[in-house]
C-alpha cells in the first residue's frame, strides 16, 4: 500500500530489506497463496470423507480421494491435514479371538511358485523377519504385491504377536475393497502368526484365499525371501 505514495527504493532502505529480495517476496507471494488454496481444497475433502467414514486413517482417506477426484495426494500431505484439523481415526484396535494352545491350520501351496501376476491385490506374498537396532530387536511384517513388487502395507514391532501381521493385513483388505473385488490369493510360510484362528478368520471375512510354502522349501516363497 505504502508504495502508492512512496518509491520502492525508499521502502526498502528503511525497512533494511534489499529491493531484490522485495520483488522475490513478491513473486513467491502467489505461489503461497496456491498453496494456501490447496491446503485448504485438501481440508474440505478430508473433513467430508471424515463425515462419512469416521473410522479412516490417512491411507483410507487419500485413497478415497483418489478414487473420488483423482487427486494423486501423498499419505503425508493427509496425514498433516488431519492434524491441522484435529481429526483422528476412530477406529479401535480389534481383540482378535485366539484359542491358546488350539491347532494351527495349514494350507496348501495353491501359488505353487507361480510369481508371475496379471493385475494388482491379485497375489500377495508376505512374510516376518528379524531386524537388530541400538541392540534392541525388532519384527517386521510386509505385504509385498507380485504383480509389481510393490510392498503395500508394513508394520513394525518389538513383539512377534498377532497383531504384528493383523493390523497391517486388515488396512491392505480395506484398502483392497476400495479399488477392486477380484479374488486375492496371499502366500505365506507355515509360521504360527499366518495359521492362527484370528488371521485365518480376518482373511475368511475378506475371501482371501490363503496359500503356504511347504515345510522347509523357503524357495516357495522366493520373491518375499529375497526382499
Amino acid at each position: 500500500k505504502l508504495k502508492e505514495k512512496f518509491s520502492v527504493e525508499w521502502l526498502c532502505e528503511l525497512f533494511g530489506v534489499s529491493r531484490s529480495g522485495y520483488y522475490k517476496w513478491l513473486g513467491r507471494k502467489d505461489t503461497l497463496n496456491r498453496y494456501q488454496q490447496q491446503q485448504a481444497n485438501l481440508d474440505n475433502l478430508v473433513k467430508e470423507i471424515h463425515s462419512k467414514h469416521p473410522s479412516y486413517g490417512y491411507r483410507s482417506v487419500r485413497a478415497a480421494i483418489l478414487r473420488s477426484t483423482g487427486w494423486k495426494v501423498s499419505n503425508i500431505s493427509v496425514l498433516k491435514s488431519m492434524k491441522r484439523l484435529g481429526i483422528k481415526s476412530l477406529a479401535r484396535r480389534k481383540k482378535y479371538n485366539f484359542k491358546k494352545g488350539s491347532e494351527h491350520k495349514i494350507f496348501p501351496n495353491i501359488l505353487n511358485r507361480d510369481f508371475q501376476s496379471n493385475k494388482p491385490f491379485e497375489k500377495i506374498a508376505t512374510d516376518i523377519t528379524h531386524l537388530n537396532y541400538k541392540g534392541k530387536k525388532y519384527y517386521l511384517a510386509c505385504y509385498l504385491d507380485l504383480f509389481n513388487n510393490e510392498i503395500l502395507e508394513w508394520n513394525v514391532q518389538d513383539k512377534e504377536d498377532n497383531y504384528l501381521i493383523l493390523e497391517p493385513m486388515e488396512r491392505l483388505l480395506k484398502n483392497k475393497r476400495m479399488n477392486t473385488d477380484s479374488p486375492l490369493v496371499l502366500h505365506s510360510d507355515q509360521g504360527s502368526q499366518y495359521s492362527s484362528l484370528s488371521f485365518i478368520s480376518l482373511l475368511e471375512q475378506y475371501n482371501v484365499t490363503q496359500s503356504m510354502s511347504r515345510a522347509g522349501n523357503p524357495r516357495d516363497n522366493a520373491v518375499m525371501e529375497s526382499f
